[in-house]
């Protein structure tokens, strides 16, 4: 059965660890694979003003799954939104922000309208922290915004969070669920909803079936998506914990353009294997 839509990570993944891509080269085949009759779509688990950012100028994409599937459009058409209930969130936030394991923690929420800070978290003022958050809101309180929220993410000095995202899902995973998402953070999202769900809403709305998607990845946000399709790659350069899972992995890592190798590869018929 040949594929009708390839789905990607970007960070660690579509992108280079300095966020670049070789964007001649990949304009090239996003022609071919709409000639091909091909689907391309971007998942990520950062927002979509942010994704809007970084492909606008670049490469005329259309289909998003954001917020790790809490958000998913094509072109201007909404396809699928998953929020954070209210009820949920405070109880939340008052646990992150009294709970001893995750003192220092800095906590921002993502809605429809932008993301949210703490006036008092040096965080908004970081360099990469606006390079993912273009559209970020400094408030007195997190209780006090009235968005509708996608997704909470923690982010934290330390690379390894997986206690924290443990505890999390613990203590709330009969509404929500904490997954790490790479370089110290963890994305909190509605139980249910992952890039897995995502692909599985544009399935419907395209008409296809997991035999006929390849999508590549590279941290445990993308794991559901990997297993979920039947052509999933885990990135060369992904953590050793991500090979544990006798998923087949890129021959070259996303700093040799590990992407698009395998797209070079897809368009002229030698993959799927």
């Amino acid at each position: 059965m040949s594929i009708r839509l390839v789905v990607t990570d970007i960070d660690g993944t579509f992108f280079d660890d300095q966020h670049h891509y070789d964007v001649d080269r990949f304009n090239e085949q996003y022609q071919e694979m709409h000639r091909q009759g091909i689907h391309f779509a971007v998942a990520s688990g950062n927002d979509l003003i942010h994704l809007h950012d970084v492909f606008e100028a670049k490469s005329p994409l259309q289909t998003f799954v954001a917020e790790n599937g809490a958000n998913i459009v094509d072109g201007q058409k909404p396809i699928a939104q998953s929020l954070i209930k209210p009820a949920i969130l405070e109880p939340l936030i008052d646990r992150l922000e009294s709970d001893p394991l995750f003192e220092g923690a800095h906590i921002h929420l993502s809605g429809k309208q932008g993301a949210y800070a703490r006036k008092d978290d040096p965080s908004i003022h970081s360099e990469l922290v606006r390079y993912y958050i273009p559209k970020m809101m400094a408030v007195d309180d997190l209780r006090d915004v009235s968005d509708d929220i996608y997704k909470l993410n923690l982010g934290f000095d330390q690379g390894e969070v997986m206690a924290e995202a443990k505890k999390i899902n613990r203590l709330f995973g009969q509404h929500v669920f904490a997954t790490p998402s790479g370089f110290g953070s963890i994305d909190v999202i509605p139980k249910g909803v992952n890039k897995a769900y995502g692909i599985d809403q544009l399935q419907q709305h395209w008409d296809l079936t997991p035999d006929e998607i390849m999508a590549f990845g590279d941290n445990f946000n993308d794991l559901e998506m990997l297993q979920h399709v039947k052509h999933g790659y885990v990135m060369k350069n992904a953590p050793q914990a991500m090979h544990q899972f006798d998923l087949p992995v890129t021959p070259l890592d996303n700093n040799e353009s590990g992407v698009l190798d395998m797209l070079d590869r897809l368009l002229v018929g030698q993959l799927p294997l």
